[in-house]
């Protein structure tokens, strides 16, 4: 397996995932963000992971992670 030293970011609902990539590929910025506005309120948060729900938001926060813009 080939690794990449380019930023890179990884965007889930799932806690479980986030964490996975945080361990195995540490220099990943981790975003969870759930879509569906139903669900928001019941999926759990972690300190670890920044948690963006808006869209837009969160592409600017992927294009500073990856490009530092």
């Amino acid at each position: 397996m080939r690794q990449s030293r380019a930023r890179s970011a990884f965007i889930d609902d799932i806690l479980s995932n986030l964490d996975s990539v945080a361990e195995h590929a540490p220099q990943t910025s981790t975003f969870q963000h759930v879509a569906d506005e139903r669900l928001r309120p019941f999926a759990p948060r972690s300190d670890r992971h920044r948690r963006i729900d808006d869209w837009a938001e969160l592409g600017e926060a992927v294009e500073q992670a990856v490009l530092g813009r």
